[in-house]
């Protein structure tokens, strides 16, 4: 499954932008992860969130926030900056989030992600992406992996 998001579809929760979250629904079923854009404060992250900065727009340095429950899912997150194509490949388990800082992406030749523009890759399909600048500086971005940690297959349902 290939899902973009767009930035104006994020749901805000408090000072953060919610990307993705399973479930998609709070209190609907019980929660395993979410990724979420935050202002960069001097405090350390919650316990089971892995962070990253990513450069915005607007000159100035946000962090992409992945948060899991240890028990259900595992993650990993990095961010670089995209200044020459870049083939990203996943595991059929893998649940992949790309978020987009500034400039733009072009992902698979066809989808351009702009500034907190998001990309889902989940289940088989694809399992290779390729990621193109489509800007004439750098464009930073984040990349979240999630796996479960069950033999349940991590899954998510936009």
């Amino acid at each position: 499954m290939r899902l973009l998001l767009r930035r104006n579809a994020h749901r805000a929760v408090g000072e953060a932008i919610e990307i993705a979250a399973a479930p998609d629904t709070p209190r609907r079923e019980q929660w395993q992860w979410h990724v979420r854009v935050t202002p960069v404060t001097d405090t350390s992250p919650a316990p089971d969130t892995l962070a990253v900065a990513l450069s915005r727009g607007n000159g100035t340095v946000a962090a992409v926030e992945v948060t899991v429950d240890p028990a259900q899912v595992l993650a990993a997150v990095s961010s670089a900056d995209l200044d020459r194509a870049t083939r990203i490949d996943r595991t059929a388990g893998e649940l992949v989030v790309f978020v987009v800082g500034t400039g733009a992406i072009l992902v698979e030749g066809r989808h351009r992600l702009s500034e907190l523009d998001a990309y889902v890759l989940a289940g088989d399909d694809p399992l290779t992406v390729d990621l193109h600048p489509d800007s004439a500086e750098p464009a930073p971005y984040a990349t979240v992996r999630l796996r479960s940690t069950t033999p349940t297959p991590l899954s998510w349902v936009p």
